[in-house]
């Protein structure tokens, strides 16, 4: 059956990848702390994460970031300070697996720069090489590759222009489809012939391979104060392998999919940006609002499509640092022709997987839910109760517990075969763990429960990544 981890981490590597990325803490140690002077006219930027590029280790931006005022959060101030003139950098290896993709080995080289002026630094590169092997009918095969290299160079023009660059290669042996609506199901294997449709003894049946090199460019732009404006360019190259008797298969037999055939895809983005936030990678207060649109065009597939999307965040401090509610309100609308795989996502900038997967709704397997309408809801108490050093480096421990809730629709026309007849909310809770070292690394490991994913092949979801979830 299918692991409900996150497909880059399956329950054999888990405990390798934990002591991997410990290992990374360990070997990029910190310059000897001093205490900078306040970096001028500086606002925080959600930078996009690339949530529809797997990796297993995405870094978010810098702990000292000051305010959005122009001055380091309370919690910054009552601890060491880095110095505000020094190169971090980190190599971290990676190895985990599971019976779906192999053994995955790779590594990653992590690089920031920090200088007086620039916030949250002058510039960061994050570089990645990952590739699974298993055995196969034909001898060895690789069915997951997961390669980046990321710039971001905040600072520009005196700090009016930030510049995102992404280059990408990504192939998912086990990317997830389960149907299209809110009522989709899981079909119990069968090996009696007379079930015909998908009701094949294989447990993959709910899986397709996912290839798509990509290049990524973003550039923001400061209003005002708080205001930014962002436009943004993707083109990748998608390429589908469709299992016979798959669920993906069953659907594109019945009319319901569009973008199974290989493609080129470019997409065009604009939108605008609220951000009050006191800090980047922990916010304890403030607000982030994005509101977005996307367009791509055929390019001679017929793939005509747009969208729209609103990112709603408040971060509520309780008691500090010490406990802070989080909370996402996310809608996602597609129009036209839209390809299969971006029904399972949202977002114009950061492409999360959405509602299901690891930036979603956790506990709801990657693809569970599709559809061109997507709401969903998250709400998180996180604590942050521990502040240590290793070897000269500065660290955080925190833990949080969560809820999730959300909704997907086929289509703007009613179809209760596809959707439901009922409200059909859908659900998660769980809890996890936090750990912050540096200034420019964060790792997340939360277990979630959803009665969505019981019929999915495990009744909790795993899941190991960087950042909070929001």
């Amino acid at each position: 059956m299918r692991r409900q981890c996150d497909y880059r981490f399956g329950r054999i590597g888990m405990a390798c990848a934990i002591l991997a990325l410990s290992w990374g803490a360990v070997a990029s140690p910190l310059d000897e702390p001093a205490t900078p002077p306040p970096a001028p006219d500086a606002s925080p930027a959600d930078v996009p994460s690339l949530a529809d590029t797997p990796s297993v280790i995405d870094t978010p931006v810098a702990d000292d970031a000051p305010s959005a005022s122009g001055s380091a959060s309370p919690q910054t101030q009552a601890r060491k300070v880095p110095d505000p003139d020094r190169l971090e950098w980190a190599l971290l290896p990676i190895l985990a697996g599971n019976t779906d993709m192999g053994i995955l080995v790779g590594g990653q080289i992590i690089l920031a720069k920090f200088a007086p002026g620039y916030a949250p630094y002058r510039f960061r590169t994050h570089t990645q090489v990952a590739i699974s092997f298993k055995d196969g009918p034909d001898g060895i095969e690789f069915p997951v590759h997961m390669d980046f290299a990321k710039f971001d160079l905040p600072g520009l023009m005196g700090g009016k222009l930030r510049l995102y660059i992404e280059l990408a290669f990504n192939q998912t042996g086990n990317a997830g489809w389960f149907g299209l609506g809110n009522a989709s199901r899981v079909v119990p294997p069968s090996t009696d012939p007379a079930d015909g449709d998908i009701r094949t003894s294989d447990p993959r049946r709910h899986q397709y391979r996912r290839t798509e090199p990509m290049v990524r460019v973003h550039l923001r732009a400061k209003v005002m104060e708080h205001l930014s404006v962002i436009s943004g360019v993707r083109f990748v190259y998608m390429m589908t392998g469709i299992r016979n008797g798959s669920a993906l298969a069953r659907d594109l037999d019945q009319g319901l999919i569009l973008g199974t055939r290989d493609h080129a895809a470019l997409q065009l983005s604009l939108g605008v940006q609220w951000d009050t936030r006191d800090n980047e990678t922990a916010p304890s207060k403030g607000f982030l609002c994005e509101a977005s649109m996307r367009f791509s065009p055929t390019l001679g597939t017929g793939l005509t499509f747009g969208g729209a999307y609103l990112d709603g965040r408040a971060f509520v401090p309780l008691h500090g640092e010490y406990l802070v509610m989080a909370t996402r309100l996310v809608t996602d609308l597609l129009f036209g022709n839209v390809p299969f795989y971006e029904m399972t996502r949202a977002g114009s900038f950061l492409h999360l997987d959405f509602p299901g997967g690891r930036q979603g709704l956790p506990g709801i397997p990657d693809g569970r839910l599709a559809g061109r309408i997507k709401v969903g809801g998250n709400l998180e108490l996180r604590s942050t109760f521990w502040n240590f050093s290793v070897f000269d480096t500065p660290m955080r421990l925190g833990a949080l517990v969560f809820a999730d809730a959300g909704r997907v629709w086929a289509d703007y026309r009613r179809n209760p075969d596809l959707d439901g007849k009922g409200v059909g909310i859908q659900y998660g809770i769980g809890a996890g763990l936090r750990l912050q070292w540096g200034s420019t690394l964060m790792v997340r490991a939360d277990v979630a429960w959803s009665p969505s994913s019981k019929d999915a092949g495990s009744p909790i979801g795993i899941y190991l990544d960087a950042e909070h979830l929001f």
